[in-house]
């Protein structure tokens, strides 16, 4: 197993981790500022 190889895979795990959770949290707030909006 190539270490470097490795090393990537864990980077490109922790970046994904990431990304979702902020999209996750934007998602949220679009939900939050759209129940804003309909009252």
């Amino acid at each position: 197993m190539d270490v470097r190889f490795n090393h990537i895979k864990v980077i490109i795990l922790l970046e994904r981790r990431v990304w979702l959770k902020a999209l996750s949290m934007g998602a949220d707030r679009n939900h939050f500022n759209r129940s804003l909006l309909a009252k």
